[in-house]
């Protein structure tokens, strides 16, 4: 059976891929102009159109981050161990600590710079376009009572 795996955030970064190789399970290295290394899911190669072993198009663009990755615990049958909740529970060392790795890996992949630019506009958008809406709606709500408390007042 094949190692699951779980993450923890800590800290973002754009990347810009000039370069890279493909993995034998279908992961993708990219490689910086300054040969710094970012891990890309399988998944993440495929939004972008290229299968394992196709040469992508560079340069290309992530957002990537620093993620531990841990082993769930696996029994002498090589089958997860669940808690009593029925979740997978996490390898721990020694210590009584999860047993985790960093990794630099991209959360997301862009084909193009302005489409890594336009989903960073978008997301710093949405709260303000959220809160337009959220006062627009307490607006019309007031005007509406506004205007029975006038007809009664008729």
């Amino acid at each position: 059976m094949g190692l699951t795996q779980f993450k923890l955030t800590i800290e973002m970064e754009n990347f810009t891929v000039h370069s890279g190789s493909w993995s034998k399970k279908g992961n993708f290295q990219g490689k910086s102009l300054f040969n710094k290394t970012v891990f890309i899911h399988e998944s993440k190669m495929l939004s972008l159109g290229y299968a394992k072993d196709a040469t992508p198009t560079f340069p290309f663009y992530a957002v990537a981050d620093t993620v531990n990755i841990g082993q769930f615990a696996l029994d002498a049958t090589g089958s997860i161990v669940l808690d009593k909740a029925g979740k997978p529970t996490i390898k721990l060392k020694a210590d009584g600590t999860p047993d985790t790795t960093p990794r630099f890996e991209a959360l997301s992949v862009f084909a193009t710079k302005p489409q890594l630019l336009q989903a960073y506009a978008d997301e710093a958008s949405l709260d303000a376009e959220v809160e337009f809406a959220k006062n627009d709606a307490v607006a019309s709500i007031g005007a509406m009572a506004s205007r029975a408390v006038f007809e009664q007042a008729i």
